[in-house]
């Protein structure tokens, strides 16, 4: 995966808070009135299926060498400080053309780009007040903001801050912003990349990341492999997100929470189902598969048990409460994931509770979401342990 450094580890669900564009041959449609062997349904189905649309940029992690990775990780982590992207649903906005075209006007069709930046790049210019000041205040922010990636640049140290952020200013540039929508060989494009690589080099073989990844830093020698890094990380990774987030508002952070409140459950066979309806539309969540019968499919014991590494809430009140006090009881210790719904409907309310502890959690909300559950009495459950103990004898 070429999105970075893993963002949230995944707990139990109660823990809420973890080109080449191939050429292969292809076989010539026979004419209508040729003879032989129909299609099956089955290769019918494959036949029709469209591929899957391939960034040229990205760069999938399982392709990035194990040596390698603990490298990538401390680049994005870099990237991500340079742009101040403290939380993965942070994306990059489009950039306005006068701020391109203001920077790009200081450079004539006959300068050397390349060098020039690399001559302001390497001048011994120490930093000014102002540039303390930025990193006082990102350190503030980062130490303010819940998540993974603001832990992590929260531990690189000032020095090297204030290095990276001296490195954008002296290039002429207002804030390090790269184009994601626009082409990658831009001049203002490939200013931020040299900006990148300059600073990445210079912090990195200083051990700037070092505490925090497995960085290889024989690699830093290696500018190809850092390019292509740093450009399947912007453009392909987080241009692949500015592009959704340009065209629906907020589905970046939708997309993110959902991704993990369902990885654990998924992960139980149990709480599949290949044939859901959605109340609102009636339309099927899940892909219907062609050609079954479910008059003829006769009922597995899957079909008929419940998953039970879930939270409380997995069930709706409805379903729990109708179920048996052994099956209840067996529920109790599992938590609550979420609160109620009116906590749920925006990204504000929901940053209010996503990082609190459990007991913090379950004093301010879950409480109440778990009155709409009928828990098991001790009363039952002692005769239910009666039961269990006649059974036994």
């Amino acid at each position: 995966d070429s999105s970075g450094p893993s963002q949230d580890p995944q707990g139990p669900p109660q823990q809420r808070r973890r080109h080449d564009h191939s050429q292969g041959s292809q076989s010539q449609s026979p004419p209508d009135n040729a003879s032989g062997p129909s299609q099956t349904r089955g290769s019918r189905r494959s036949s029709a299926k469209k591929p899957k649309k391939k960034n040229n940029w990205e760069i999938s992690r399982k392709d990035v060498p194990k040596h390698a990775r603990g490298l990538q990780d401390a680049l994005h982590l870099h990237v991500r400080i340079l742009m101040r992207h403290l939380t993965a649903q942070s994306v990059p906005t489009p950039i306005p053309t006068g701020v391109k075209a203001s920077f790009e006007a200081r450079f004539s069709p006959t300068d050397d780009v390349a060098a020039r930046l690399s001559h302001l790049l390497s001048q011994a210019v120490p930093p000014a007040s102002a540039a303390f000041r930025e990193v006082t205040e990102f350190l503030n922010t980062a130490r303010g903001t819940q998540s993974q990636i603001s832990n992590w640049a929260a531990r690189v140290a000032e020095h090297h801050l204030s290095a990276m952020f001296n490195a954008v200013s002296n290039t002429g540039l207002l804030s390090f912003a790269p184009d994601v929508f626009g082409n990658a060989d831009s001049l203002y494009n490939l200013a931020h990349e040299h900006v990148f690589v300059h600073s990445f080099r210079a912090v990195a073989s200083l051990f700037a990341y070092s505490t925090i990844f497995d960085v290889n830093l024989t690699l830093l020698n290696d500018e190809h492999l850092l390019r292509r890094f740093y450009r399947s990380f912007v453009f392909g990774h987080l241009g692949k997100q500015a592009r959704i987030e340009n065209r629906h508002p907020g589905q970046v952070a939708i997309n993110i929470i959902k991704n993990n409140q369902t990885r654990p459950v998924a992960a139980e066979p149990d709480c599949h189902s290949e044939d859901e309806e959605d109340p609102n539309t009636g339309q099927n969540v899940a892909h219907r598969k062609p050609g079954r019968d479910g008059a003829r499919l006769p009922a597995t014991d899957l079909s008929r048990s419940l998953p039970t590494n879930v939270p409380i809430d997995y069930f709706s009140p409805a379903f729990f409460n109708d179920m048996t006090v052994r099956e209840r009881a067996s529920y109790m210790k599992n938590g609550i994931a979420l609160p109620t719904e009116e906590h749920c409907e925006t990204w504000e309310a929901i940053q209010k509770w996503k990082g609190l502890s459990d007991a913090v959690f379950m004093a301010k909300y879950g409480t109440a979401k778990l009155a709409l559950y009928n828990l098991p009495t001790q009363e039952e459950l002692e005769r239910l342990d009666a039961d269990d103990s006649m059974d036994s004898n």
